[in-house]
C-alpha cells in the first residue's frame, strides 16, 4: 500500500496493491504456501466484496434476482488460519515442542488433525496419492488447483524471527517507512516482552489486518493473465488462461454482472443529477425521492428497463444511463438560461431595492433640509405681517443647491399673499382698475412692458373725481347711453386725436359695451361723425416702447381712431 504523507486528510489516499500469483513449483515450501495463503484471503475477500455482496444486495433491496453459484474458498482459508486446528497453528505447536524438533513429527500432527479435512491430502490419508511422500509431502486443494507442499524446512522457517535489539535499531531509522514497519521496537530495553510471534503466525496477522484495510475501502481490480509458462511473446497457452480464468472467479463474476445490473444509484444522488430532466421535480421536488425518482424515470419512459428498490435504482444495461446522461446534457443550456433568467432577475430586484432605498434616504435628507430652511425662512419673516411693505424688502435666506426650486415655490407663495394682501386693501374702482391694468400688461407685455405698471392708467377718469367737470360728463354720457342704449361705460379719457392730416386735436373718448363717443374736450358733446360701433372694431395697433399712441382700426365710414392718451407722447 502506499504510505499516507503527513497532513493529508483521511479521504485523500489512493493505495496499490501489487501480488504475485499462486506459485506450483516441483518443491513447494514455507514461502509458498505463505503465498498462497494470501491468494486464498485476497480471493475470499473478492468474493465477499463482489459476489457475495452484490448478490446480497439484490436481495435486501427487494430485486426480483436468481441465485448464482460461487465457489466460497472460506473452508481453505480455515484450513490454513483456524486457531484451533489450522497448518499454521499446528506448526506453531511443533515449534513448542522442547527437545529435537523434527518436520515430519510436523506432518504427523497434520494427519492426525486434518484427516477428515476435504482439501488436505497426503499419503497417510489417502492412500491413493501414491506420488506423495509419506514422510515429506502433503498437498491442499486450493481454489486455483492442487499443490504439493513440502515440510522439510517448515519449523526452522517458521522460527526465523528478528530480535529485539534489531528491532529497536531499525525503529530509530530516520526513514518513515522502517519507523513504521516496526513500531515494536518503540519499548525500552527493560522492558517485558511477550514471545514474539512466529514467521506465519506474523504472515497471518499482517494478512487480518491487510484485509480488514481493503474492507473499509472501495476495490477495484485489475486482473492479470498469465498467457503462457514459457515467458513467450507469440504463445497462447489455451488450456493455461482458461485455467486461470476458471478459478480466479472471474466466470462467476461475469454470470453476476450480466444477470444483474450495471448501475445502482440511491434515489437522492439520482433525484440530485437527474431532477432536471421532469418539469414535476425540478427545481425542487415536492414528494419523496423515491417517488420522485419513478417521476423521472416515467417522463423519460424508461419503466421496464430499471428496477426500483427500497432505497435504490437499478439499471440494467448501460445505454440506459447513456440516454439519461445525454437528455441531461441538452437540458443543461436551458436549465443555465433559467438560473441566468432568476440570477439576473434577483440582481435587478435587488438593483432597485437599492436605488428605492437611496431615493428614500434622499427625500428624507431633503426634508430634513426643507425644514430646517424652513424654519429659517419662518425666523427671517415672523413679523412680515405688521411691516409696511408686508416683507418685501427682507432678504431670503440662501437655501442649499439642492432646494433651489423649494425657494422659488416659497418665494411664489410669500408673493401671492403679498399681492392678496395689497388687492384686500384698494377701494372697488381701485381694485378694477388694477385689474384692467393687469389684463392691458397681459396682452401687451412683449410691446409695452412698462405699460399698465408704472405708467397712470387711470380706468375711468373723467367720471372721477379728479375731473372737475364731472358732473357734467356725467350729465351728457347719461344721455347718451339712454339714446343708445348702452349699459356700462368700460374706460373714459381725455386723448389727443390726429386728424387726417395728423393736425392734433383734444378730444374724450368714451368706450361703453355697445360704442365708443368722440366728445368735445371742453363741453362733452359728441361731433358729428357720430359714434362708433363697438362690433365695428376690426383690430388695435400700439407704438412700442412707453408712447401711448395706439390705432384703432375700423370699418366705420368714418375711418380708424389715431390717438394719444392724454398725458402721454
Amino acid at each position: 500500500p502506499l504510505f499516507r504523507s503527513q497532513g493529508e486528510g483521511s479521504g485523500t489516499v489512493i493505495g496499490v496493491l501489487d501480488i504475485y500469483g499462486f506459485e506450483v513449483f516441483l518443491i513447494n515450501s514455507f514461502e509458498q504456501l505463505c503465498i498462497n495463503y494470501c491468494n486464498e484471503k485476497l480471493q475470499q475477500l473478492f468474493i465477499e466484496l463482489v459476489l457475495k455482496r452484490e448478490q446480497n444486495e439484490y436481495k435486501s433491496e427487494g430485486i426480483d434476482w436468481s441465485h448464482v453459484e460461487y465457489f466460497n474458498n472460506q473452508i481453505i482459508c480455515d484450513l490454513v488460519e483456524s486457531s484451533s486446528d489450522g497448518v499454521i497453528a499446528i506448526l506453531d505447536e511443533e515449534c513448542l515442542v522442547p527437545g529435537d524438533q523434527h518436520d515430519s513429527a510436523f506432518l504427523a500432527h497434520l494427519n492426525k488433525k486434518l484427516a477428515k479435512h476435504g482439501h488436505f491430502v497426503s499419503l497417510e490419508t489417502n492412500p491413493d496419492a501414491k506420488e506423495l511422500d509419506r514422510d515429506r509431502d502433503f498437498q491442499i486443494k486450493h481454489y486455483a488447483g492442487v499443490v504439493t507442499y513440502s515440510v522439510e524446512s517448515f519449523i526452522v522457517k517458521n522460527k526465523d524471527t528478528l530480535y529485539q535489539d534489531l528491532k529497536r535499531l531499525l525503529y530509530q531509522s530516520d526513514m518513515a517507512v522502517l519507523k513504521e514497519m516496526w513500531p515494536e521496537g518503540s519499548q525500552p530495553i527493560d522492558a517485558v516482552t511477550k514471545r514474539p510471534y512466529t514467521a506465519a503466525t506474523g504472515f497471518k496477522m499482517s494478512m487480518i489486518s491487510l484485509v480488514e484495510t481493503l474492507s473499509s475501502k472501495e476495490p477495484h481490480y485489475i486482473r492479470c493473465i498469465k498467457p503462457n509458462g514459457t515467458k513467450s511473446s507469440k504463445v497462447f497457452d489455451d488450456q493455461l488462461c482458461r485455467h486461470q480464468v476458471r478459478y480466479l472467479g472471474l466466470l462467476e463474476n461475469v454470470r453476476v454482472r450480466r444477470a444483474g445490473f450495471a448501475t445502482r444509484l440511491p434515489y437522492e444522488q439520482f433525484v440530485t443529477r437527474y431532477k432536471l430532466l421532469c418539469n414535476d421535480t425540478w427545481p425542487l421536488p415536492k414528494c419523496s425521492d423515491d417517488e420522485a425518482t419513478r417521476k423521472i424515470i416515467a417522463f423519460m419512459s424508461c419503466t421496464k428497463l430499471v428496477k426500483f428498490g427500497k432505497t435504490k435504482l437499478f439499471i440494467r444495461i448501460p445505454r440506459t444511463l447513456f440516454f439519461l446522461e445525454r437528455e441531461r446534457e441538452k437540458a443543461i443550456p436551458r436549465m443555465a438560461v433559467i438560473i441566468q433568467k432568476v440570477w439576473k432577475g434577483m440582481k435587478t430586484r435587488r438593483y432597485f431595492r437599492r436605488l428605492r432605498a437611496a431615493a428614500r434616504i434622499k427625500r428624507f435628507f431633503k426634508l430634513y433640509k426643507f425644514r430646517k430652511y424652513i424654519l429659517k425662512v419662518i425666523d427671517t419673516f415672523k413679523d412680515v405681517q405688521t411691516m409696511s411693505d408686508l416683507g418685501n424688502s427682507l432678504t431670503w435666506p440662501e437655501p442649499p443647491p439642492i432646494l433651489k426650486k423649494g425657494k422659488d415655490y416659497l418665494y411664489k407663495i410669500h408673493r401671492n399673499w403679498r399681492a392678496k394682501k395689497l388687492v384686500e386693501g384698494l377701494s372697488k374702482l381701485r381694485e378694477e382698475e388694477l385689474r384692467v391694468r393687469c389684463i392691458a400688461y397681459s396682452a401687451c407685455r412683449k410691446l409695452k412692458p412698462n405699460w399698465g405698471l408704472s405708467v397712470p392708467f387711470p380706468l375711468n377718469g373723467l367720471k372721477n373725481e379728479s375731473n372737475p367737470r364731472n358732473a357734467l360728463f356725467n350729465q351728457e354720457v347719461a344721455a347718451l347711453k339712454s339714446l343708445n342704449q348702452d349699459q356700462n361705460i368700460i374706460y373714459s379719457a381725455n386723448v389727443v386725436k390726429l386728424g387726417r392730416n395728423l393736425k392734433p386735436a383734444d378730444r374724450a373718448y368714451v368706450f361703453t359695451d355697445k360704442h365708443i363717443y368722440r366728445l368735445a374736450a371742453d363741453t362733452y358733446k359728441l361731433g358729428k361723425k357720430g359714434p362708433i360701433v363697438t362690433k365695428q372694431i376690426t383690430s388695435i395697433s400700439m407704438l412700442k416702447g412707453d408712447s401711448q399712441g395706439m390705432v384703432i382700426h375700423t370699418s366705420d365710414s368714418s375711418g380708424d381712431l389715431v390717438f394719444y392718451v392724454a398725458g402721454g407722447r
